[in-house]
């Protein structure tokens, strides 16, 4: 099914007036089951754009995830280092790679990730502020930044769908996240993608 339809075409195909295509697209409008765009309309449904929760993207690429999760561990440092992980589905595979057999200061934004280190006696755990969305189950807006803004890590874990977003350290812009800032006050920073 075509997302949007144009008028003249519905005018053609029912040959009727554009006069009494608008009316028509009014009153479906009205009724909630289309919404007007210039030159036609688009179904309601297609204008929910559904962002998949953890659960299910956990499961999406999790042997790719599982690749990067183990390469990703040997990153961290072999003596006690401050490091933060930024809210993903892969950065989780990561944190249960964390080794246990040194002090390290984990600093996330991830309801998950803090939930599986909290109990490991060797990680001094700090949970970023803010509001949690409740889909990445992540702390996010201006008080999770302005926390971030005072960090400064040995390591940084960071998610991202693009691999020119996470490419590089020294990104000017913030991440879905809203873990960015912290990126340019990390001694080292990886990049964290799944993605194709």
């Amino acid at each position: 099914e075509r997302l949007r339809e144009r008028e003249d075409e519905w005018k053609q195909a029912y040959d009727v007036t554009t006069e009494t295509v608008r009316r028509d697209l009014a009153v479906l409008d009205k009724a909630g089951i289309v919404r007007r765009v210039h030159g036609g309309a688009v179904p309601v449904r297609a204008l929910h754009l559904v962002e998949p929760g953890v659960g299910e993207r956990d499961i999406t690429r999790a042997e790719q995830k599982d690749t990067i999760a183990a390469a990703a561990a040997e990153f961290f440092p072999l003596s006690g280092a401050t490091v933060l992980m930024d809210a993903g589905t892969t950065t989780m595979r990561i944190a249960a790679h964390l080794p246990t057999d040194r002090p390290l200061v984990v600093v996330t934004n991830s309801v998950p990730i803090a939930a599986r280190l909290a109990t490991i006696p060797t990680v001094s755990l700090q949970l970023l502020g803010g509001r949690v969305r409740g889909v990445t189950q992540a702390a996010v807006g201006e008080q999770t930044l302005r926390v971030l803004d005072t960090l400064r890590v040995d390591i940084a874990f960071i998610a991202g769908g693009n691999p020119a977003i996470v490419a590089v350290c020294r990104i000017t812009s913030r991440s879905s996240s809203g873990l960015t800032p912290a990126f340019s006050e990390a001694r080292r920073c990886c990049g964290i993608c799944d993605d194709r």
